[in-house]
């Protein structure tokens, strides 16, 4: 009986190595292979053995020289790359950054990815911050109401506010002055009686 060994590394060629069972002696199996592998790199080895005998396995591969030690897969925040429980990354500016990133993750950034690799304050968050004038999280969209806030993070319209919103029914609106001769803390004109 007879088998097989073809070992490959990164698509760097491969080296087929083929025995006759049973086997010679150990000293007359080991065979080396040039791959083009070099000190410092990492490489993925894959090796593909076939085996014909029938009542056991007689193969042993074995590798020295190869560094032991676990790798550490585990999120690193700044790294540039969006993983596990990271809301973002946008990197530290080493590099060239992630798509949908306009720059390093900041803290101070409004809108963009924190050191912490959490989105940054934006509108629609429920806080406000930067230029906002008010931020009521999904319930953004209110476009006529003294609490109300827009899509875009600025204050309603409402009457007092010193626009006249005809579509809101308003005759008139002069802001704090309402309430007075021309105009009623309702909107509507005052009509003097002669």
């Amino acid at each position: 009986m007879d088998g097989s060994i073809v070992i490959g590394a990164n698509g760097n060629g491969t080296t087929t190595i083929t025995q006759t069972y049973p086997l010679p002696p150990p000293a007359a199996t080991q065979q080396s292979a040039t791959l083009g592998l070099q000190n410092g790199q990492v490489y993925e080895i894959a090796v593909f053995q076939t085996e014909r005998q029938t009542s056991g396995s007689s193969y042993k591969l074995t590798l020295n020289g190869f560094s032991a030690a676990p790798s550490d897969c585990t999120p690193k925040c700044g790294d540039g790359v969006t993983v596990a429980d990271e809301e973002c990354d946008c990197g530290t500016g080493t590099g060239p950054f992630p798509a949908g990133c306009s720059g390093p993750n900041d803290d101070n950034t409004y809108g963009g990815c924190t050191t912490k690799c959490t989105w940054g304050g934006f509108c629609g968050d429920g806080i406000v911050n930067g230029l906002e004038e008010c931020d009521n999280g999904p319930k953004n969209g209110t476009q006529y109401g003294g609490s109300g806030c827009t899509l875009g993070c600025t204050k309603a319209h409402t009457c007092g506010d010193g626009v006249v919103d005809t579509a809101q029914g308003e005759e008139c609106d002069l802001g704090a002055a309402n309430g007075g001769e021309l105009c009623t803390d309702k909107c509507k004109l005052v009509i003097q009686q002669q």
